[in-house]
């Protein structure tokens, strides 16, 4: 073999060798801790919450939201129970339409999104999102600042300025990233 046609397989001998060996956060590392797993006490006074849809929280501040209502609860206890809004299909933490303060949001099943109002209400807030007339189907944070909703067959991501709606494929669900950090 001539020294160029070497250069290559020395190449290729040094990459895959490069991938074998011990690689932290493995048995063989010795990194792998048993999980423990323990109960955590969100609801002290075992509060009835109905038929559980969607759970989202804040903090100290927890919403489950249920197919006859809302239940909100403060360090885990009950401060208040709404009951106007029925049929709870999600929610989330978002942030506000302001970019800046965080909403513990529901979206009901005919589509809209109400926020959290004084621990104990909750408004629509649909149409300050310039989503009127959209079916809402989720809400997640995407980024500093921004929130996507996944509509029927749209995406829209806004941002505390403006609003841009995406067409997509009807999705069945929805994920972001970027926490409130």
């Amino acid at each position: 073999m001539t020294p160029g046609a070497l250069a290559p397989l020395a190449c290729l001998a040094v990459l895959a060798l490069s991938g074998c060996g011990v690689t932290p956060h493995t048995r063989a590392a010795g990194a792998v801790a048993t999980l423990a797993v323990r109960p955590v006490v969100w609801n002290a006074a075992n509060a009835p919450v109905g038929n559980v849809r969607a759970v989202a929280d804040t903090g100290d501040v927890l919403c489950v939201f249920a197919e006859d209502g809302a239940s909100i609860f403060s360090a885990g206890a009950v401060v208040s129970r709404d009951e106007h809004v029925k049929g709870w299909a999600s929610g989330d933490s978002i942030y506000a339409t302001d970019g800046t303060t965080r909403w513990l949001v529901g979206i009901d099943g005919a589509g809209h999104v109400h926020r959290l109002r004084a621990m104990s209400t909750f408004e629509d807030v649909t149409a300050r999102y310039q989503l009127g007339g959209k079916r809402v189907r989720g809400a997640t944070v995407v980024g500093p600042g921004r929130v996507g909703f996944l509509l029927e067959s749209e995406i829209a991501l806004s941002d505390a300025s403006r609003v841009a709606v995406l067409s997509s494929s009807r999705f069945t669900m929805f994920a972001g990233g970027g926490g409130f950090g």
